[in-house]
Protein backbone atom coordinates (compact mmCIF):
# COMPACT_ATOMS: atom_id res chain seq x y z
CA UNK A 1 0.00 0.00 0.00
CA UNK A 2 0.94 3.43 -0.80
CA UNK A 3 2.52 5.72 1.93
CA UNK A 4 -0.41 8.28 0.63
CA UNK A 5 -3.08 5.75 0.99
CA UNK A 6 -1.78 4.45 4.94
CA UNK A 7 -1.64 8.27 5.78
CA UNK A 8 -4.60 9.08 4.46
CA UNK A 9 -6.06 6.10 6.07
CA UNK A 10 -4.64 7.27 9.78
CA UNK A 11 -5.69 10.44 9.16
CA UNK A 12 -9.24 9.12 8.87
CA UNK A 13 -8.74 6.91 12.01
CA UNK A 14 -8.27 9.96 13.95
CA UNK A 15 -10.81 11.62 13.11
CA UNK A 16 -13.01 9.06 13.69
CA UNK A 17 -11.24 9.07 16.97
CA UNK A 18 -11.53 12.51 17.92
CA UNK A 19 -15.65 12.61 16.54
CA UNK A 20 -16.68 9.35 18.14
CA UNK A 21 -15.22 10.45 21.92
CA UNK A 22 -18.01 11.00 24.19
CA UNK A 23 -20.56 11.11 21.32
CA UNK A 24 -23.13 9.63 23.58
CA UNK A 25 -22.60 11.58 26.74
CA UNK A 26 -22.63 15.00 24.86
CA UNK A 27 -25.31 17.04 26.18
CA UNK A 28 -27.52 19.31 23.57
CA UNK A 29 -25.88 22.29 21.99
CA UNK A 30 -27.60 25.38 20.50
CA UNK A 31 -31.04 24.25 18.67
CA UNK A 32 -30.06 20.86 18.48
CA UNK A 33 -33.06 19.92 20.58
CA UNK A 34 -35.12 21.60 17.76
CA UNK A 35 -33.35 19.76 14.98
CA UNK A 36 -34.95 16.47 16.67
CA UNK A 37 -38.06 18.03 17.27
CA UNK A 38 -38.40 19.36 13.62
CA UNK A 39 -37.09 16.26 12.45
CA UNK A 40 -39.61 14.22 13.94
CA UNK A 41 -42.38 16.46 13.09
CA UNK A 42 -41.22 15.99 9.65
CA UNK A 43 -41.74 12.29 8.62
CA UNK A 44 -45.24 12.65 10.95
CA UNK A 45 -47.22 15.22 9.03
CA UNK A 46 -46.76 18.35 10.78
CA UNK A 47 -44.31 20.49 7.92
CA UNK A 48 -46.17 23.67 8.27
CA UNK A 49 -45.74 23.57 12.21
CA UNK A 50 -41.88 23.19 11.53
CA UNK A 51 -41.81 26.14 8.80
CA UNK A 52 -43.83 28.45 10.97
CA UNK A 53 -41.14 29.68 12.62
CA UNK A 54 -37.95 28.02 10.75
CA UNK A 55 -36.08 30.44 8.24
CA UNK A 56 -34.14 27.79 6.29
CA UNK A 57 -35.92 25.37 3.94
CA UNK A 58 -36.86 21.41 5.97
CA UNK A 59 -34.30 19.19 4.26
CA UNK A 60 -32.42 18.79 6.68
CA UNK A 61 -35.07 17.75 8.51
CA UNK A 62 -36.64 15.35 6.77
CA UNK A 63 -33.12 13.90 6.37
CA UNK A 64 -32.56 13.46 9.97
CA UNK A 65 -36.79 12.75 10.41
CA UNK A 66 -35.97 9.57 7.65
CA UNK A 67 -33.36 8.37 9.65
CA UNK A 68 -35.18 8.38 12.84
CA UNK A 69 -37.06 5.49 10.88
CA UNK A 70 -34.28 3.56 11.24
CA UNK A 71 -33.16 4.55 14.37
CA UNK A 72 -34.86 7.27 16.52
CA UNK A 73 -31.71 7.85 18.99
CA UNK A 74 -30.06 10.76 19.25
CA UNK A 75 -26.44 8.84 19.58
CA UNK A 76 -27.63 7.46 15.89
CA UNK A 77 -28.09 10.25 14.27
CA UNK A 78 -25.00 12.15 15.79
CA UNK A 79 -22.95 9.18 14.13
CA UNK A 80 -24.45 10.01 10.59
CA UNK A 81 -23.63 13.03 11.08
CA UNK A 82 -20.02 11.94 12.45
CA UNK A 83 -19.67 10.08 9.06
CA UNK A 84 -20.82 13.11 7.13
CA UNK A 85 -18.19 15.24 8.18
CA UNK A 86 -15.34 12.69 8.05
CA UNK A 87 -16.63 12.04 4.30
CA UNK A 88 -16.13 15.94 4.59
CA UNK A 89 -12.06 15.14 5.12
CA UNK A 90 -11.85 12.62 3.05
CA UNK A 91 -13.59 15.06 0.23
CA UNK A 92 -10.99 17.74 0.85
CA UNK A 93 -8.50 16.67 0.28
CA UNK A 94 -8.86 15.20 -3.08
CA UNK A 95 -10.51 18.83 -3.46
CA UNK A 96 -6.98 20.01 -2.36
CA UNK A 97 -5.36 17.82 -4.03
CA UNK A 98 -7.08 18.68 -7.27
CA UNK A 99 -6.65 22.63 -6.92
CA UNK A 100 -2.88 22.34 -5.86
CA UNK A 101 -1.57 19.59 -7.67
CA UNK A 102 0.14 18.74 -4.21
CA UNK A 103 -0.53 15.38 -2.28
CA UNK A 104 1.33 16.85 0.72
CA UNK A 105 -0.95 19.99 0.57
CA UNK A 106 -3.99 17.80 0.38
CA UNK A 107 -2.95 15.73 2.87
CA UNK A 108 -1.79 18.49 5.32
CA UNK A 109 -5.03 20.59 5.04
CA UNK A 110 -7.22 17.03 5.55
CA UNK A 111 -5.26 16.68 8.92
CA UNK A 112 -5.51 20.02 10.19
CA UNK A 113 -9.23 20.03 9.08
CA UNK A 114 -9.24 16.77 11.41
CA UNK A 115 -7.91 18.73 14.21
CA UNK A 116 -9.91 21.67 14.11
CA UNK A 117 -12.21 22.47 16.86
CA UNK A 118 -14.67 24.19 14.52
CA UNK A 119 -15.07 20.77 12.20
CA UNK A 120 -15.02 18.23 15.04
CA UNK A 121 -17.79 20.24 17.54
CA UNK A 122 -20.30 20.38 14.41
CA UNK A 123 -19.66 16.97 14.05
CA UNK A 124 -21.25 16.20 16.84
CA UNK A 125 -23.75 19.10 16.36
CA UNK A 126 -27.22 18.12 15.54
CA UNK A 127 -27.52 20.81 12.53
CA UNK A 128 -27.04 21.33 8.66
CA UNK A 129 -23.42 22.79 8.62
CA UNK A 130 -21.13 19.43 7.94
CA UNK A 131 -23.93 18.10 5.30
CA UNK A 132 -23.90 21.91 3.49
CA UNK A 133 -20.06 21.71 4.32
CA UNK A 134 -19.90 18.45 1.93
CA UNK A 135 -21.75 19.67 -0.46
CA UNK A 136 -20.07 22.97 -0.61
CA UNK A 137 -16.74 21.32 -1.36
CA UNK A 138 -18.17 18.28 -3.64
CA UNK A 139 -20.49 21.81 -5.61
CA UNK A 140 -16.30 23.61 -5.51
CA UNK A 141 -14.81 20.44 -7.10
CA UNK A 142 -17.55 20.00 -9.58
CA UNK A 143 -17.09 24.03 -10.71
CA UNK A 144 -13.39 23.43 -10.65
CA UNK A 145 -13.46 20.63 -13.12
CA UNK A 146 -16.16 22.27 -15.53
CA UNK A 147 -13.85 25.65 -15.74
CA UNK A 148 -10.18 24.31 -16.06
CA UNK A 149 -10.64 20.40 -16.99
CA UNK A 150 -13.47 21.41 -19.76
CA UNK A 151 -15.62 18.51 -18.19
CA UNK A 152 -18.98 19.37 -19.21
CA UNK A 153 -20.44 16.42 -17.60
CA UNK A 154 -19.57 18.25 -14.21
CA UNK A 155 -22.79 20.09 -14.62
CA UNK A 156 -25.26 17.46 -13.80
CA UNK A 157 -23.74 16.82 -10.51
CA UNK A 158 -23.33 19.98 -10.07
CA UNK A 159 -26.90 21.01 -10.59
CA UNK A 160 -28.33 18.61 -8.37
CA UNK A 161 -25.48 19.48 -5.50
CA UNK A 162 -27.35 22.89 -6.11
CA UNK A 163 -30.63 21.96 -5.61
CA UNK A 164 -29.99 19.83 -2.34
CA UNK A 165 -28.14 22.32 -1.00
CA UNK A 166 -30.58 25.12 -1.24
CA UNK A 167 -33.21 22.51 0.46
CA UNK A 168 -31.01 22.58 3.18
CA UNK A 169 -29.83 25.96 3.96
CA UNK A 170 -31.05 29.19 1.84
CA UNK A 171 -27.16 30.10 2.33
CA UNK A 172 -26.77 28.11 -0.71
CA UNK A 173 -27.73 31.02 -2.83
CA UNK A 174 -24.61 32.67 -2.02
CA UNK A 175 -22.37 29.75 -2.89
CA UNK A 176 -24.68 29.82 -6.50
CA UNK A 177 -23.96 33.55 -6.77
CA UNK A 178 -20.30 33.29 -6.37
CA UNK A 179 -19.93 30.29 -8.86
CA UNK A 180 -21.67 32.49 -11.32
CA UNK A 181 -19.72 35.34 -11.17
CA UNK A 182 -16.48 33.16 -11.29
CA UNK A 183 -17.98 31.80 -14.83
CA UNK A 184 -18.36 34.88 -16.29
CA UNK A 185 -14.58 35.99 -14.84
CA UNK A 186 -13.31 33.14 -17.24
CA UNK A 187 -16.09 32.90 -19.17
CA UNK A 188 -13.65 34.17 -22.25
CA UNK A 189 -10.34 32.92 -20.88
CA UNK A 190 -11.12 29.46 -20.05
CA UNK A 191 -13.86 29.04 -23.31
CA UNK A 192 -16.58 28.34 -21.01
CA UNK A 193 -19.64 26.28 -22.21
CA UNK A 194 -21.95 29.10 -20.99
CA UNK A 195 -24.82 27.42 -22.70
CA UNK A 196 -24.82 24.50 -20.61
CA UNK A 197 -24.08 26.20 -17.32
CA UNK A 198 -26.88 28.42 -17.84
CA UNK A 199 -29.41 25.25 -18.47
CA UNK A 200 -27.72 24.11 -15.32
CA UNK A 201 -28.90 27.34 -13.43
CA UNK A 202 -32.42 27.02 -14.98
CA UNK A 203 -33.09 23.57 -14.10
CA UNK A 204 -32.10 24.60 -10.63
CA UNK A 205 -34.83 27.65 -10.57
CA UNK A 206 -37.27 25.04 -11.95
CA UNK A 207 -36.64 23.00 -9.36
CA UNK A 208 -37.01 25.91 -6.77
CA UNK A 209 -39.72 27.15 -7.96
CA UNK A 210 -41.97 24.69 -6.57
CA UNK A 211 -40.81 26.28 -2.77
CA UNK A 212 -41.53 29.68 -3.76
CA UNK A 213 -44.54 30.15 -1.76
CA UNK A 214 -43.43 28.79 1.19
CA UNK A 215 -40.47 30.74 0.60
CA UNK A 216 -42.55 33.99 0.58
CA UNK A 217 -44.17 33.24 3.35
CA UNK A 218 -40.96 32.55 5.41
CA UNK A 219 -39.06 35.69 4.35
CA UNK A 220 -41.93 37.57 5.36
CA UNK A 221 -42.04 36.14 8.90
CA UNK A 222 -38.19 35.86 9.38
CA UNK A 223 -37.07 39.14 7.29
CA UNK A 224 -40.53 41.69 7.41
CA UNK A 225 -41.59 40.74 10.57
CA UNK A 226 -39.76 42.84 13.34
CA UNK A 227 -37.25 41.16 14.81
CA UNK A 228 -38.27 37.38 13.95
CA UNK A 229 -34.36 37.39 12.62
CA UNK A 230 -32.53 36.38 16.01
CA UNK A 231 -29.54 38.13 15.07
CA UNK A 232 -29.74 41.70 15.38
CA UNK A 233 -27.29 44.45 14.11
CA UNK A 234 -23.77 44.18 12.85
CA UNK A 235 -20.90 45.81 14.52
CA UNK A 236 -17.64 46.38 12.43
CA UNK A 237 -16.00 43.75 15.64
CA UNK A 238 -18.05 41.34 14.29
CA UNK A 239 -17.20 41.00 10.91
CA UNK A 240 -13.43 38.92 11.35
CA UNK A 241 -15.32 37.11 14.14
CA UNK A 242 -16.40 33.93 11.78
CA UNK A 243 -12.14 33.43 11.42
CA UNK A 244 -11.75 33.52 14.99
CA UNK A 245 -14.47 30.83 14.71
CA UNK A 246 -12.27 28.87 11.99
CA UNK A 247 -8.88 29.24 14.12
CA UNK A 248 -10.26 28.48 17.89
CA UNK A 249 -13.82 27.65 18.08
CA UNK A 250 -14.41 28.37 22.02
CA UNK A 251 -15.61 31.97 22.87
CA UNK A 252 -13.36 35.17 23.15
CA UNK A 253 -14.03 35.08 26.53
CA UNK A 254 -13.65 31.35 26.89
CA UNK A 255 -9.86 31.75 25.96
CA UNK A 256 -9.50 35.07 28.14
CA UNK A 257 -10.49 32.60 31.51
CA UNK A 258 -8.82 29.23 30.37
CA UNK A 259 -6.06 29.64 27.70
CA UNK A 260 -5.30 33.47 27.06
CA UNK A 261 -2.06 32.02 25.24
CA UNK A 262 -4.20 31.06 22.48
CA UNK A 263 -4.46 34.68 21.26
CA UNK A 264 -0.90 33.75 20.19
CA UNK A 265 -1.84 31.00 18.45
CA UNK A 266 -4.77 33.17 16.50
CA UNK A 267 -2.57 35.42 15.24
CA UNK A 268 -0.62 32.78 14.07
CA UNK A 269 -3.25 31.34 12.64
CA UNK A 270 -4.20 34.01 10.51
CA UNK A 271 -1.33 35.18 9.25
CA UNK A 272 -0.62 31.42 7.96
CA UNK A 273 -4.16 32.33 6.31
CA UNK A 274 -3.37 35.26 4.58
CA UNK A 275 0.42 34.06 3.93
CA UNK A 276 -1.26 30.95 2.13
CA UNK A 277 -4.02 33.00 0.40
CA UNK A 278 -1.08 35.45 -0.84
CA UNK A 279 1.20 32.50 -2.18
CA UNK A 280 -1.53 30.98 -4.56
CA UNK A 281 -2.44 34.36 -5.55
CA UNK A 282 1.12 34.72 -6.56
CA UNK A 283 1.72 31.71 -7.69
CA UNK A 284 -1.50 30.19 -9.57
CA UNK A 285 -3.46 33.69 -10.42
CA UNK A 286 -6.42 31.41 -11.88
CA UNK A 287 -6.37 29.66 -8.55
CA UNK A 288 -6.36 32.63 -6.42
CA UNK A 289 -9.29 34.06 -8.36
CA UNK A 290 -11.17 30.98 -7.88
CA UNK A 291 -10.99 31.19 -4.15
CA UNK A 292 -11.44 34.61 -4.13
CA UNK A 293 -14.97 34.18 -5.83
CA UNK A 294 -16.19 30.89 -4.24
CA UNK A 295 -14.47 31.49 -0.31
CA UNK A 296 -14.36 35.05 0.09
CA UNK A 297 -17.18 36.06 -2.36
CA UNK A 298 -19.68 34.44 0.09
CA UNK A 299 -18.51 36.97 2.84
CA UNK A 300 -18.72 39.68 0.52
CA UNK A 301 -22.17 39.15 -0.63
CA UNK A 302 -23.89 38.87 2.37
CA UNK A 303 -22.35 42.17 4.00
CA UNK A 304 -23.13 43.98 0.61
CA UNK A 305 -26.52 42.91 1.01
CA UNK A 306 -26.70 43.33 5.01
CA UNK A 307 -27.81 47.08 5.05
CA UNK A 308 -30.69 46.11 2.56
CA UNK A 309 -31.88 43.04 5.05
CA UNK A 310 -31.47 45.30 7.89
CA UNK A 311 -34.03 48.27 6.54
CA UNK A 312 -36.48 45.45 5.61
CA UNK A 313 -35.69 43.79 8.73
CA UNK A 314 -35.50 46.75 11.24
CA UNK A 315 -32.16 45.77 12.33
CA UNK A 316 -31.45 42.16 11.92
CA UNK A 317 -28.74 41.10 9.49
CA UNK A 318 -27.07 38.33 7.34
CA UNK A 319 -24.23 38.20 8.48
CA UNK A 320 -23.63 35.99 11.70
CA UNK A 321 -20.68 33.14 12.02
CA UNK A 322 -22.98 30.50 12.16
CA UNK A 323 -24.22 30.48 8.46
CA UNK A 324 -20.37 30.89 7.67
CA UNK A 325 -19.01 27.63 9.48
CA UNK A 326 -19.19 25.07 6.18
CA UNK A 327 -16.41 27.17 4.29
CA UNK A 328 -13.65 25.81 7.73
CA UNK A 329 -12.23 23.19 4.56
CA UNK A 330 -10.94 25.57 2.56
CA UNK A 331 -9.92 28.24 5.65
CA UNK A 332 -7.80 24.79 6.53
CA UNK A 333 -6.40 24.50 3.09
CA UNK A 334 -5.33 28.09 3.35
CA UNK A 335 -3.63 27.44 6.55
CA UNK A 336 -1.46 24.57 5.10
CA UNK A 337 -0.90 26.29 2.17
CA UNK A 338 0.94 29.04 4.50
CA UNK A 339 2.53 26.56 6.16
CA UNK A 340 4.79 25.91 3.27
CA UNK A 341 8.03 27.19 4.03
CA UNK A 342 11.47 26.45 2.67
CA UNK A 343 12.56 26.06 6.80
CA UNK A 344 11.53 22.46 7.93
CA UNK A 345 12.21 23.17 11.72
CA UNK A 346 10.19 26.35 11.62
CA UNK A 347 7.17 24.95 9.46
CA UNK A 348 6.92 21.83 12.14
CA UNK A 349 7.30 24.30 15.24
CA UNK A 350 4.50 26.27 13.79
CA UNK A 351 2.42 22.86 12.77
CA UNK A 352 3.57 21.58 16.63
CA UNK A 353 2.19 25.13 18.00
CA UNK A 354 -1.33 24.69 15.91
CA UNK A 355 -1.83 20.80 17.14
CA UNK A 356 -1.07 21.57 21.07
CA UNK A 357 -3.27 24.80 21.08
CA UNK A 358 -5.91 23.13 18.99
CA UNK A 359 -6.15 19.39 21.16
CA UNK A 360 -5.81 22.29 24.55
CA UNK A 361 -9.35 23.50 23.15
CA UNK A 362 -10.62 20.21 22.08
CA UNK A 363 -9.64 18.84 25.62
CA UNK A 364 -11.83 21.63 26.79
CA UNK A 365 -14.72 20.90 24.49
CA UNK A 366 -15.11 17.24 25.88
CA UNK A 367 -14.40 18.31 29.55
CA UNK A 368 -18.06 20.88 29.19
CA UNK A 369 -20.12 19.01 26.56
CA UNK A 370 -20.68 16.29 29.05
CA UNK A 371 -22.00 19.68 31.14
CA UNK A 372 -25.42 21.43 30.65
CA UNK A 373 -25.47 24.97 28.80
CA UNK A 374 -21.75 24.24 27.58
CA UNK A 375 -22.42 26.13 25.05
CA UNK A 376 -21.70 29.15 27.03
CA UNK A 377 -18.11 28.43 26.54
CA UNK A 378 -18.05 27.43 22.43
CA UNK A 379 -21.29 29.52 21.03
CA UNK A 380 -22.61 27.07 18.23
Amino acid sequence: MKRTNLILIAIIVLALFLRLHLLNERQFGTDEDHSLEFARDMVTGKMDVVLATEPHPPGYYLFLGLLTKIDDSVFFLRLVNVFLAVLGIVTSYFLVKELTKSTETGLLSSFLLTLNPLQLVYAQQLRSYILLSLFYLLSMWCLYRYIFRKEKKMIYPLTILYILAFYIHFYTGFIIATHCLTILYFRKKEKIDIKRYSIGILVFILAILLYLPRFLKQFHYTIVESKNLPFLGLKVSEIPYPFWKFGIMANISTVKTFFPYLFILIILLTALFLRGMYKIWKENRNLGVFIAFTFLGIFAIPLILNPLISYLSKGSTLYYFRYFTYLVPIYAFLVAEGLKVRNKMLKYLMLGIIIIGWMSIIHLYYTVSILQNWSRFFGV
